[in-house]
Parts: C-alpha cells; sequence; structure tokens
C-alpha cells in the first residue's frame, strides 16, 4: 500500500539515502495542481527514477485538445482538488491492505465503493509502489495509469530525452481516438464519485476449478443440451444484459489493455465500469481454469464503437436495483455448501451478524439469509452469536420458534422478503415477518403438523431450544479462523470483541446440546482432550504454511494461538459450571 511505512524511496538528491514514500506523497498532494505541468510535476517528484521516461504526451494532448476551457477549469478546480483529498485520505479509508487473490486460489475481497474511489484516486496519482518495474509483480497487470498518461513505446521512451518528446515531434503523434475515449469515460468516474460518493459494494471473486472436477465432454451423451436460449442480432452485453451474469471476453491479465492501447470488449466494459479496474490491483494472471467475477459495479458511461471506432456518448445513472438481499443470500449459500455426495452430516456453521459493523447491514435481515442458505443446505445446522445482544438473541429464539410451529419452507420465507422494502416499510424486517406469518398463517398450519419440532410454545422466546453444536466443534470453528478482512480499525480483531465470559455464558445458557442432525463426536474426556489437541496441533501447522502475510497485520502465530487456547479454557471452564 502507498501508506505503508516500509514504503521506502531515496530521498531528492541523495540515492544512498531512503525516506518514506508516503511522506513525499503527501508533500506532492497537498500543494494546489492547477495544470498539466503541476500534476506531472507531483507525480514526478515521487517517482524520481521515471522522469526522463514518463511524458505525459497522451493525458497533455486530452486535457489541452479535447476538453472545452470549462470542463478543463472544473477539472482542476474542483475534481482534482477532491481526488487529491481522497488519495490522502487512504490511511482512513482503507484501513488495511487488501489480499492479493493469487493463481490457483479460491478467495473473495469487498470493497466500499468509497475504497474503490480512493485506490482509483491513487492509481491515478501512480501512488502503488513496485508495480512500475515490471519484476515483482510481473504476474499483474498495470493499475497505475502512467501506462496510460504516457503510451506504451517505453524502448522509445528510454533512448529519448524527454525535452525532444515533450515537443511537437512527428514520432510523438497524438493519442487514437480510443485512447480520448478512455480519458473521457475515466475522468467523468472521477467527477461523479468525488461529487457524490455511492454507497454500495463490490466483491471480486477469484475461483479456481481443478482440473480432476472437469467433465470428460465424450462421456457425457446423456447431458440434454439447455433449453432455455435466447439469440438476437442487435443489443449489448451490458445493456440488453442487465441483472444477468455478463460474460467478459477476458485476458489472463484481468482487463486486457484498458490503461494500454486495447479497446475491444474487455476493455469496454472496464471503461464503462471503472470501478472494476480495481481488479487490476489484486488479480494476479489468471490461469486455464481459472475466472474472476466482479459483482457489484457501477456503470457510469454510455459508449459507441469499437476499437479505434470507441468513444464516450453520455453518462450513465444506473438504475439497476442493488438486490437487497439475493446477492448475499447467494454469497451465503456458496459459503455454507454442503457437496450432495457427502456421506457425513455436515458440520454446523458458527456465525453472526454478518456485513453490519462497517458496512452498517442490518442484522435482522443477515440472520435470515443465513437462515435460508444453511437450510438450503440439507438443513446444516447454524449456531449464531449476537455478541452481547441479548435482546437481539431472545428476538432471533422467538421468531425461530413461531416460523417451525407455523411451518413455513424456505420458499415461503423467500416469497415474504422479496416484498419487504426497507425505505418504505415502518416495521422491521422481523416486524414484517411476524406480520406475514399472522396473516398467511392459516393455510400453513396443515404444514406445521408435519414438522418435526419440539417447540411448545411460540410466546415466548425459548433460548435453550435453539439448535447448536457441540463445544468441541465450535472451538475447533474458531480455533480455524484465519486472519480477518475488515474495513475499520475497530474490527481487525473479530475475536477480541466478545470476551472470554460473554461466549462462556452464551455456551452455557443454550443448555445441552440437541441431536439435530448435526455430529457430535464420542468417546471419554481423555480422548476428546487428546483428538483436540492434535486438531490444534494440524491447525497451527496449517496456518504457517497457508496463510498469507497481511501488511499491517498485528500479532504473530504464536499469540493468536494463545488466544484460541485461551477459549478453549473458558468453554471448558463454562462446562464445567453448567453441570
Amino acid at each position: 500500500m502507498p501508506c505503508s511505512p516500509r514504503n521506502l524511496y531515496p530521498l531528492p538528491g541523495d540515492d544512498d539515502r531512503t525516506g518514506s514514500r508516503w511522506e513525499m506523497i503527501q508533500k506532492a498532494l497537498r500543494e494546489p495542481i492547477r495544470c498539466i505541468q503541476d500534476l506531472e510535476a507531483a507525480i514526478l517528484s515521487y517517482n524520481t527514477r521515471f522522469s526522463d521516461q514518463w511524458d505525459f504526451a497522451h493525458l497533455r494532448y486530452f486535457l489541452e485538445s479535447e476538453m472545452v476551457d470549462e470542463e478543463r477549469d472544473h477539472f482542476f478546480k474542483v475534481t482534482m482538488l477532491k481526488m487529491q483529498r481522497l488519495a490522502l485520505a487512504l490511511p482512513e479509508v482503507v484501513t488495511q491492505a487488501p489480499p492479493l487473490l493469487r493463481a490457483r486460489t479460491n478467495q473473495s475481497v469487498t470493497l466500499s465503493q468509497k475504497q474503490i474511489a480512493c485506490l482509483l484516486c491513487c492509481a491515478f496519482f501512480c501512488l502503488f509502489p513496485r508495480r512500475n518495474s515490471g519484476k515483482q509483480f510481473k504476474d499483474f497487470p498495470d493499475i497505475n495509469f502512467n501506462v496510460l498518461f504516457c503510451g506504451e513505446n517505453r524502448r522509445w521512451a528510454k533512448r529519448t530525452s524527454k525535452a525532444v518528446r515533450i515537443q511537437n515531434d512527428p514520432a510523438v503523434p497524438p493519442p487514437g481516438r480510443c485512447r480520448v475515449a478512455k480519458f473521457h469515460c475515466l475522468l467523468h468516474y472521477f467527477r461523479r464519485v468525488t461529487d457524490k460518493v455511492p454507497p454500495g459494494v463490490v466483491t471480486i471473486t477469484r475461483r479456481c476449478l481443478p482440473k480432476t472436477r472437469l467433465p470428460d465432454w465424450s462421456q457425457m451423451s446423456s447431458v440434454q443440451l439447455s433449453r432455455d436460449l435466447h439469440v438476437d442480432s442487435a443489443g449489448l452485453i451490458e445493456v440488453q444484459g442487465e441483472g444477468l451474469l455478463q460474460a467478459d471476453f477476458a485476458n489472463r491479465f484481468l482487463g486486457g489493455g484498458v490503461l494500454r492501447s486495447g479497446c475491444v470488449q474487455e476493455e469496454i466494459r472496464f471503461l464503462l465500469s471503472p470501478e472494476l479496474i480495481v481488479g487490476l490491483l489484486l488479480c494476479e494472471r489468471m490461469e486455464d481454469t481459472e475466472v474472476v467475477l466482479l459483482t457489484g459495479a457501477e456503470q457510469y458511461s454510455y459508449g459507441t464503437g469499437y476499437a479505434e471506432t470507441f468513444k464516450w456518448i453520455a453518462p450513465c445513472y444506473d438504475t439497476v436495483p442493488r438486490d437487497p438481499f439475493r446477492r448475499r443470500m447467494t454469497q451465503a449459500f456458496v459459503a455454507f455448501f454442503v457437496r450432495p455426495s457427502s456421506e457425513q452430516p455436515a458440520v454446523a456453521v458458527a456465525t453472526g451478524n454478518w456485513g453490519c459493523g462497517a458496512f452498517n447491514g442490518d442484522k435482522e435481515l443477515k440472520f435470515l439469509l443465513q437462515l435460508l442458505a444453511a437450510s438450503a443446505n440439507s438443513q446444516r445446522g447454524m449456531a449464531y452469536f449476537t455478541f452481547g445482544d441479548e435482546d437481539f438473541r431472545d428476538r432471533i429464539a422467538h421468531l425461530h420458534s413461531v416460523l417451525l410451529a407455523s411451518g413455513f419452507s424456505v420458499g415461503d420465507m423467500y416469497a415474504i422478503l422479496t416484498r419487504f422494502s426497507p425505505s418504505s416499510e415502518a416495521m422491521s424486517v422481523f416486524d414484517h415477518l411476524l406480520h406475514s406469518i399472522g396473516a398467511e398463517g392459516t393455510q400453513n398450519r396443515s404444514k406445521a403438523k408435519n414438522c418435526a419440532s419440539d417447540v411448545t410454545s411460540v410466546g415466548s422466546p425459548v433460548v435453550s431450544r435453539v439448535p447448536r453444536v457441540s463445544k468441541d466443534q465450535v472451538a475447533r470453528a474458531v480455533a480455524s479462523v484465519g486472519p480477518p478482512v475488515m474495513s475499520r480499525d475497530e474490527d481487525r480483531k473479530p475475536l477480541s470483541r466478545v470476551s472470554k465470559d460473554q461466549v462462556a455464558r452464551a455456551v452455557a445458557s443454550a443448555g445441552p446440546p440437541r441431536t439435530v442432525g448435526i455430529p457430535v463426536e464420542k468417546g471419554s474426556s481423555e480422548e476428546l482432550a487428546l483428538k483436540d489437541e492434535a486438531m490444534m496441533s494440524l491447525l497451527l501447522e496449517r496456518e504457517e504454511e497457508e496463510v498469507m502475510e497481511w501488511e499491517g497485520e498485528e500479532g504473530s502465530h504464536e499469540e493468536r494461538a494463545s488466544t484460541r487456547l485461551s477459549l478453549l479454557e473458558a468453554l471448558e471452564q463454562a462446562e464445567e459450571e453448567a453441570k
């Protein structure tokens, strides 16, 4: 990250000494940038080794020849100032470096649109370290905008002095029309997001399928062709494909040549929705069995044409409604997925108020989405922790009892949730559900007779009857948690937000385990203790081998292991007290 204390750079006039590059960046971006010469001087002040290579010829041409005076004045006097402020706010907006999505891994990163705007401002000012040399990050796409500003002929750039290149030399032709259109799209995006930062989030998911899971196409004679097919000679994927999974005919490097001279299907898609460009920062080159899914990016521009005929037309004010729950429910279903061929019952999921910290999620809705996802996965058990909120715990228990007694299925709940609109409803989603159950519950009473439930009273919460897992399973789930990906300082250590006493009380209040299809280990206490010790050793070994190095992460492996062992001891003590 540009603001990392490890981001060092040779001091001006003294190549033998290094200093904080972030301090150089702060000094440069706190000065007014009123023209292209000021912008060029600011960027080169912390990229001095490229001062004889970066000419900014294409950016200069666009600003001075393509922009009218009013547009240029607004860019330097308004938009540029806001971009400088947003880039300088990087330590506060993106408090922890997002993980790199390496090849042959299955990982996801979710960023708010404000965080993405901040990171793209940093890319515009060419702040990301070690992404220009082509060595350490040779398998990652370019992310700094210098390749767009200066063109691509690096051999010519290295052997030609900057003083010659900035003149009207015939060897420096004006940028093609597609590059002009790229500047239109990107500067329009920066104007929009600095005027009003959108409130949504974008998720980047890298998905890798092992070659052993690929089908043998020659043996699929019994598989029928898909019947659902729509063919149209007109229309565009990004327009007529609204609301569908949109295919990107991708380069092995995500984004293709979006920051270079490329301007075909992939590059155009990224230009119309520039938030996709943040994927270039995180995604390593893709292999044959890998894909990258980008969900939630907004479209800001309309364009027409292809390759050299592509041009920016007008602003796009994306009217695609952000699905309030379906996308999250899909994510939860994938996370909780149980293979149908699995012989052993699935271990229950320990979860809580997902996305209700920095992202201000509705905890009632997030509980229901996770309940539906777990239920759809072979009725997988779920242990839900409310982090000290006893009132919310009781309301969950009460609602769950009512749902079971009313005989409501996953499909019934889904239908009710689709009719809930948080912006127009005066009641909460729990109240909406209870109200709907009151109106529709009569016709579902017959279902309740066939519903295996031991709930005897729905008038008061029965916390002890919430399905739960065994102490050993909860302990193993907590021990296997890796480094958290959070967006605020106070969220960096979610385990520390719940005291040992709170965990102990929660386990003790749950009462004796019920058999609800969740495997509970059998054996003497000595045997279980040996199993726990062996499991912890395996987990610690696996963590040391596989965990990624997080910039700015606090605590060593030994410290985290100590915390988890302390939690195990608290759970054992709670069990003894409950007895």
